[in-house]
């Protein structure tokens, strides 16, 4: 995968395919930059790279918490309905 490639990944990853404007704004950078970077025309630096990894995680971390919470949500829900009256 090119560093293109990859920071294309993360940015769909991040905010989906119309991912530009709100990556730069994460990164607080012109959306053109964001293109160069995505079409690599420029080399994207390494504390940008940080920053991407450091919101990936914080998005995981997020996910994984309302994972938890919809999962015992559900098994409450379901013995609630299978209980009788």
């Amino acid at each position: 995968m090119t560093p293109a490639e990859l920071f294309d990944g993360t940015g769909r990853a991040l905010f989906g395919d119309v991912y530009v404007a709100p990556m730069a704004a994460l990164l607080n950078v012109e959306k053109n930059t964001v293109g160069e970077w995505r079409d690599g025309k420029s080399t994207v630096p390494l504390g940008v790279w940080r920053s991407i990894a450091l919101e990936l995680v914080n998005r995981c971390g997020a996910i994984e918490t309302v994972t938890v919470a919809l999962a015992q949500h559900l098994k409450a829900e379901m013995e609630r309905r299978a209980t009788p009256g």
